[in-house]
């Protein structure tokens, strides 16, 4: 489960944002730009065991809001 909190005086609604994760190589493998609620899950779907970034962004500009580290197992 993924959970995106905004901060009270944000001028960006959560529709303005895509959930991407990245492969070690820099690859995008998964992008979630439906975001309708502050909380959503992932699907694994065919990703293999290994670590991943994410990247919170902003698609009207495209720039990143939050990275960081995913492992799945």
């Amino acid at each position: 489960s993924v959970n995106i909190k905004l901060a009270a005086n944000s001028d960006i609604t959560l529709k303005d944002l895509s959930f991407v994760i990245y492969d070690v190589t820099g690859k995008a493998v998964l992008n979630n730009s439906n975001i309708n609620n502050s909380t959503f899950s992932i699907e694994r779907g065919d990703l293999s065991a290994g670590t991943y970034l994410y990247s919170v962004i902003n698609k009207s500009n495209g720039n990143s809001l939050k990275t960081g580290k995913l492992i799945i197992q």
